[in-house]
This record gives C-alpha cells, sequence and structure tokens, in this order.
C-alpha cells in the first residue's frame, strides 16, 4: 500500500507501529508533522495532525529561497564577473581599447560628428572620451529610423576618429567580443528586459529576508552553526540591499528610504512630470559641452568632462566630470535643458538629504568601486560565496525532494 503525504521539502518521513499494531504513525522528524494511518476492521482511517504556524511559515520560506536560488547562483556568479568588467574585457579584446599614442586627441562633438557622418544610420547619443594617451574613446548609438542596427557600439581612435572596433550591447552570448556585455544582461535582468528586472529585484528582496533571518537566529542561539551563517548573512545583507537599488529603484527602493528620510527626485523623474513638453534641441553637443565646462569650472568641478550624452525622450544633455567609474562615490553630474541649456539638476555625491548620501553609496558599493581594486576583489569573492550557497541550496533541495518520493514510492 502506498501513503502520499504533503509535507515540507526538509523533512524526511519515519513510518513506525503503534504498540498495539493497529496504528501506523508517519512522522516528518524535523517538522513534527504527523499522519496517523489506522486500522478499523477492513477499513483503513488517515488522521492529518495540524502544523503549527511556525512549521507552515518555515516551509513555506524554504520553498520560497529554493525557487529564488537559481537566481541568486546566476547572480552570484555573474556579479563576481562584473567586479572586474573592463579587466576582463579588455582582457578578452584589447583591439577595442587600445590604439598607437599619437596626436592629442579630438574634441568629443567632433569624433561624434564623425562616426554620424560614416553611418548615416545612427545617431550618437553617449561617449566617453579616452581616459590617457593610448587609450580608445567609446559611443554608443541608437537607429534613426526603425532597422535594427548591426552594431550600436564604437570604439574609435580619439585622435583621428578612426573606427577601430564596434560591437552590438548584449548579444548572446560567450564569444570574446560578446562575453562580457552578455553577462552583465544576464546579471541584471536574465537577458529578458523588464520581467528578467523584476524576477532580480525580487530575488534579492527574498535574500533580504534570508539574510534578516540568519542575523536573528545568531542573535537568539549563539551557537556556532548559527554565528557563522549570520557572519555570511550580514556582508550579504548588505550586497542585497545594493541589488534592490539596481533592480527596483523606483519601484522599492527609493519609496522604502524616503519613509526615512527625503529623496531629492531625479532627472528623470523630475522631467517625467512636465505637463507642456521637453521644447526642441537647439543645442548641439558642441554648445552642451562648452556650458558644461563654464559650469564646471564655476562650481569647482574643473572643465574636464569624461562622459557626456544626450536623452533623446527628455530632451537634456548629462555630462561627468571625471573618467568614467572612478574610486569613492563617483563623479560630479550636471544636466542641461536641450533647448535652452540652463542647468536642470545634477548628482553631487556626498552631498543632499540623508536619504540622497545612502542611495549614493548604492552603486560603488555593489560594483566594489567605492574602494578600488581591494572591495572590488572582495565583491567578486562575495559573488562566489553566495552563488555557492545558492548551489548547496538546490542540491540540498533536491536531496530532500528525492528522499521523500522514495519513501513514498515504496510505502
Amino acid at each position: 500500500m502506498t501513503y502520499f503525504a504533503h509535507s515540507p521539502i526538509n523533512t524526511f518521513p519515519v513510518l513506525t507501529p503503534h504498540h498495539d499494531m493497529t496504528h501506523w504513525h508517519l512522522t516528518l522528524a524535523r517538522a513534527r508533522t504527523q499522519f496517523v494511518v489506522e486500522c478499523q476492521g477492513s477499513d483503513i482511517v488517515i488522521q492529518f495532525n495540524q502544523m503549527k504556524a511556525w512549521q507552515v511559515a518555515k516551509t513555506v520560506a524554504w520553498s520560497v529561497w529554493l525557487l529564488c536560488a537559481p537566481l541568486l547562483f546566476m547572480a552570484g556568479l555573474t556579479g563576481a564577473i562584473q567586479a572586474f568588467y573592463y579587466e576582463i574585457d579588455e582582457a578578452l579584446n584589447p583591439g577595442f581599447y587600445r590604439v598607437p599614442v599619437s596626436t592629442p586627441a579630438l574634441p568629443a562633438p567632433e569624433l561624434i560628428t564623425r562616426l554620424e557622418a560614416a553611418h548615416p544610420e545612427l545617431k550618437v547619443w553617449y561617449i566617453q572620451s579616452a581616459a590617457r594617451p593610448g587609450r580608445t574613446a567609446m559611443m554608443t548609438t541608437e537607429p534613426r529610423g526603425t532597422t535594427p542596427l548591426a552594431n550600436d557600439t564604437f570604439y574609435v581612435d580619439p585622435a583621428t576618429g578612426r573606427e577601430v572596433g564596434a560591437r552590438l550591447w548584449g548579444r548572446c552570448c560567450l564569444e570574446r567580443e560578446n562575453f562580457a556585455n552578455w553577462t552583465y544582461e544576464l546579471h541584471h535582468s536574465l537577458t529578458i528586459g523588464e520581467p528578467g528586472r523584476w524576477l532580480m529585484g525580487i530575488a534579492a528582496l527574498v535574500g533580504i529576508a534570508a539574510c534578516i533571518t540568519l542575523l536573528g537566529q545568531g542573535a537568539r542561539r549563539r551557537d556556532r552553526r548559527s554565528l557563522i551563517a549570520a557572519a555570511l548573512a550580514l556582508p550579504s545583507l548588505v550586497f542585497a540591499v545594493t541589488c534592490v537599488d539596481m533592480n527596483l529603484a523606483d519601484e522599492v527602493f527609493k519609496p522604502s528610504v524616503s519613509l526615512f528620510s527625503k529623496v531629492t527626485p531625479d532627472v528623470y523623474t523630475l522631467r517625467g512630470r512636465m505637463t507642456g513638453g521637453f521644447g526642441e534641441r537647439r543645442l548641439s553637443y558642441a554648445d552642451a559641452l562648452y556650458i558644461g565646462k563654464v559650469e564646471g569650472l564655476m562650481r569647482g568641478y574643473g572643465d574636464m568632462v569624461g562622459e557626456l550624452y544626450y536623452s533623446y525622450g527628455y530632451n537634456f544633455y548629462g555630462m561627468a566630470y571625471g573618467y568614467r567609474d572612478p574610486s569613492g562615490l563617483g563623479n560630479h553630474w550636471l544636466y542641461l535643458d536641450g533647448q535652452t541649456g540652463r542647468v536642470i539638476g545634477g548628482r553631487f555625491p556626498g552631498e543632499g538629504t540623508a536619504g540622497d548620501r545612502f542611495i549614493q553609496f548604492q552603486l560603488p558599493i555593489h560594483s566594489g568601486r567605492i574602494g578600488g581594486t581591494l572591495t572590488k576583489t572582495l565583491v567578486c569573492l562575495l559573488g562566489l560565496m553566495i552563488a555557492g550557497i545558492a548551489a548547496f541550496s538546490l542540491f540540498r533541495g533536491y536531496r530532500q525532494f528525492r528522499a521523500l518520493y522514495d519513501r513514498v514510492r515504496t510505502g
């Protein structure tokens, strides 16, 4: 005779006879959930003892964790790779980053003009200047019409505008030119866009709940196993919080932070609230760069604009004072209206409300750039640890399910 029982996935069934051999107790040892099979003549009566609330909660939590474990494994593994994105990408594609040292670099607007002239089917929306002699400038583009581009990211010699490399961002999968960008998209959105972004954000929320639970158990029990789990949970909790900001910033993170401190709206939020439209684009890249340099000198940021972009959807320019992805909290940013050239916002590291400053820490911590190579190495190791914990959880869950299935099947 086969008995089937719905049971917690972290339990093992044990079938034992009652002393008078008329009752058989199927006990799920760890959860203390009991199925009583009673023989009454030719009839068999099965009684189910009600599970306690904490037992149900434990079962549900473990089930949710197992459902999210594949996502956390993916996030941890790809996050470890992304901690050294530029180093890995340059090692795989040195031609995208290095050029012979020659004459001084051309202005960014001139490089944009030359690339758009060579490729009339596209328009440049972002340029990253060369960090030093012998390095390339990078531009990202979008189509002028509806025809998809074969390549949307271009690397050029900053002294001549000569194209030295091109690729399509996020193209699958493991080829040298695609690996780093594809793993970035896999890390952020599973390469499926908005649904993937939400899934990764939800997985991060589950990770936060798991870390808080482990910290609570460590504080309550204080045995060796609980304390080790709590020690691993603490850095994982910090990292999980940053993951929510990366994936669900507007939906979850900023509204949560705003409960404790005012959060200054970013330029996209402010533009989105405008009801009269954004006006016409009257500033060229050269105009925006000139105004940006003047504003930078007036504000004490200097006139070195390392990144420059134009938002076609919201009609404004953004520029960073310094080269991309420095250590610490990052560069100062200013945003200029594309019609009038007036400053409409900015990003000022270390300034603003307590909520603003808390949010400013999230990306540098998440990427590991906050402390340079040391913190990037720690983030890489943390990602590998999270991937390892998720893989172990899946293996353990599989063994428990298999053991329960085998016992039920054999009666």
